[in-house]
């Protein structure tokens, strides 16, 4: 039986619909979501990946309780990585389908949550909401990911904290600033584990914005690299600081 896959949609056109979260009501955790004459089981997926995975799926259980033949009629999502598809696409009555979502998640680290949107034969103008969430366990805590300095202070130095969360131990092989009035120096704390960076300015007089290279052994080049970031400006954005 051949899987009916859709295209996602842009994540503009989401926020400008008007009519669009028409769950029949508020669902407890494990509950289903039931939209029409449509019952969706299980209510969300919840999916949890190894990082490097390239993709997980996740799997909706559909069932026409009503009396009539109900058609899916289309299925979009929030998110380019999120494809979806159905096996069936017209349910009679008491029949049931499975609808998949394929989730991109090899560039993922952490918690990202993304949204199928259904509508039927029977739902003008209107969509049930399938929440689809993926946890992909962090490699690396960066602390404080944005150094700040306001413009005309003393041009002290800061410290970023770099631990590695996994078992296994990922080490520092570079780090490097891209700019040169913004130097860069790092220690190793614990072989594997834990690291240091200092960074000086040589001034606070001008506006800076830049970043900072950290190069690691990890054996999974999408997230070997990763960045912090400096700036120096006329005022502190309190959200960003330490």
């Amino acid at each position: 039986m051949s899987r009916h896959w859709l295209i996602p949609f842009c994540a503009m056109a989401l926020a400008g619909c008007e009519d669009e979260v028409k769950n029949s009501g508020e669902t407890e955790a494990g509950e289903p979501i039931i939209f029409e004459s449509l019952v969706f089981t299980p209510e969300f997926q919840m999916l949890e990946a190894e990082a490097g995975v390239e993709t997980v799926e996740a799997n909706f259980q559909v069932r026409n309780s009503g009396s009539e033949r109900v058609t899916i009629t289309g299925m979009e999502t929030n998110c380019a990585c999120l494809k979806v598809g159905v096996a069936d696409t017209v349910l009679d009555p008491r029949e049931e389908t499975k609808l998949s979502a394929l989730f991109e998640v090899s560039e993922l680290l952490g918690e990202s949550e993304k949204v199928i949107r259904v509508s039927t034969s029977e739902s003008t103008g209107r969509v049930a909401f399938l929440p689809v969430r993926v946890r992909v366990p962090e490699i690396f805590s960066i602390e404080p990911k944005n150094l700040q300095w306001l413009m005309g202070t003393e041009p002290e130095s800061k410290i970023i904290r770099i631990r590695i969360l996994r078992d296994e131990p990922v080490h520092v092989t570079s780090v490097k600033s891209s700019r040169d009035s913004m130097k860069a120096e790092w220690k190793e704390i614990e072989k594997g584990k834990k690291y240091e960076i200092t960074v000086i300015p040589e001034s606070t007089d001008d506006y800076l914005l830049g970043f900072i290279t950290i190069e690691t052994d990890l054996e999974l080049e999408r997230h070997r690299r990763q960045m912090a970031y400096m700036l120096i400006s006329d005022e502190i954005d309190e959200e960003q600081s330490e």
